[in-house]
């Protein structure tokens, strides 16, 4: 279940039906142009200390971007659960900010080589 919402979502990404703010939004500076997919309410089990089961619900983020290089594509460069932390909104943004910074490394790792993806060209 859980992995075919995954799969909803990414198509509907490619087809550039994501809703604004609720589905997508820009998270970059300025320097890279980056995306984050968003997905809530995710059902998950962990397990606890004493083999005890819990089940939660998280979000998720991947973020993307869509170089032009590549005609109509996205790539995913970073996908993580959302960490927040209850009560303390600056610690949850930074904790987002360095998730941002994970992704924007793999942008510019990749982003001469075009992540080793093939050019496309529009016809």
């Amino acid at each position: 279940m859980v992995k075919a919402e995954f799969r909803r979502r990414v198509e509907k990404a490619v087809r550039g039906e994501l809703v604004p703010v609720d589905e997508i939004k820009p998270v970059s500076d300025g320097r890279a142009a980056l995306f984050e997919i968003r997905w809530s309410g995710v059902a998950v089990t962990e397990s606890e200390e004493g083999g005890q089961v819990r089940h939660a619900e998280i979000e998720v983020r991947m973020i993307h971007t869509e170089p032009e290089g590549l005609g109509l594509a996205a790539v995913g460069l970073h996908a993580h659960e959302k960490r927040v932390v209850p009560g303390d909104p600056a610690a949850t943004h930074a904790a987002q900010d360095r998730e941002i910074e994970v992704a924007e490394r793999c942008y510019y790792a990749g982003v001469r080589a075009l992540w080793g993806l093939a050019e496309r060209r529009r016809s």
